[in-house]
This record gives C-alpha cells, sequence and structure tokens, in this order.
C-alpha cells in the first residue's frame, strides 16, 4: 500500500489524499514519526482538511504528545462539528494524561452523537474504571460487547470490572475469552 501512494505522489507532490493515505500506512507500519510528517505535508496543502487534522491527532498521540494531539482533535472538530471519532481520541488523549473529567466529557459527547460507538462504551468503561465506578463501568463494557461481539479489550477491561467487584469467576471467564 505504501508503494501505491508514493507512486501517486511521484505523479502529483502535492496530492493531499495520497499523503494522508500514506500517513495511514506509516502510522500502521509503526513509523509514526514520517506519519505525522506526511500529515503535517498534506496540512499545509489544505489546512481544513479535519480527516488530515485527526490523523495527525492520531500519530501525536501515539508519540504521548498528548496535549499536541488534544488540540489536532480541536482542530478537526472546529473544522467538523460533531466528529464523532475526533471527539472521542481527544477524549482518550485526556484520559492518557489522567483527565478524567474531560475524558468522560467527551467520550460521553461522542457518544451522545453515536450511541453505537463500541470503541467509545470501552473508553467510557476504562474511563469509570478510573474513577472507581465499577458498575457503571462493567454495563459499558457490555454495551460495547452487545455490539461488537468478541471485541478482545472490551471483554479483557470488563473482566477487571468483574474482578473488582469480586466476581471472580465471571472475571476469569471474560479474561479468557479475550
Amino acid at each position: 500500500a505504501l508503494e501505491s501512494f508514493e507512486r501517486a505522489l511521484g505523479l502529483e507532490a502535492g496530492y493531499v489524499d495520497a499523503l494522508s493515505n500514506r500517513g495511514n500506512a506509516l502510522l500502521a507500519l509503526k513509523r509514526t514519526e514520517e506519519a505525522l510528517a506526511s500529515y503535517e505535508r498534506a496540512l499545509q496543502l489544505d489546512p481544513q482538511s479535519e480527516r488530515v487534522w485527526m490523523n495527525r491527532g492520531d500519530a501525536l498521540a501515539e508519540l504521548k504528545r498528548y496535549p499536541e494531539a488534544e488540540a489536532s482533535y480541536e482542530r478537526a472538530l472546529q473544522l467538523r462539528p460533531g466528529y464523532v471519532e475526533a471527539l472521542h481520541h481527544r477524549g482518550m488523549a485526556k484520559l492518557e494524561r489522567r483527565e478524567w473529567a474531560g475524558a468522560l466529557a467527551d467520550i460521553e459527547g461522542a457518544l451522545g452523537l453515536d450511541g453505537n460507538y463500541a470503541e467509545a462504551h470501552n473508553s467510557r468503561g476504562n474511563v469509570l474504571l478510573k474513577l472507581g465506578r465499577e458498575e457503571e463501568a462493567l454495563a459499558a463494557f457490555e454495551r460495547a460487547l452487545a455490539l461488537r461481539g468478541n471485541y478482545a479489550d472490551a471483554l479483557a477491561n470488563r473482566g477487571e470490572a468483574l474482578q473488582r467487584l469480586k466476581r471472580e469467576e465471571e472475571a476469569l471467564a471474560s479474561c479468557e475469552a479475550a
């Protein structure tokens, strides 16, 4: 895939979609600094691309540069209000910075826009676990699993919630299923 994007860029060096897709391929290959550079180049050509701002935020989050990631997600949201993934990912960046209230607000905001977003339900459960709200966390993990059956992260997280609730047998079964 990376070779295809490189060929497209050779044909037209300013092709924003090719730069963005190249960044996505590099990010998947864990070549995060190169991915970030590709997104930066795309944004020089089209600073109004909410998708590229979102992707840039993902690269920055991967590099653990969370405040910068949040700013990229914020820009994506300014360009496209209601951008569910950007709101969710901004919440995840806040979670990584241990800003529980802000993380929960963003993730719940994303769920308010798309209640069938399994990853956001899982993320909500993670924040609730951090806040010591195990029953609510368990319900969030259950909802994620109802939406996406064999969701390994949600199964493992569900196991942690069950363990905290002293429901050891169920916790073990959930963790083994993950």
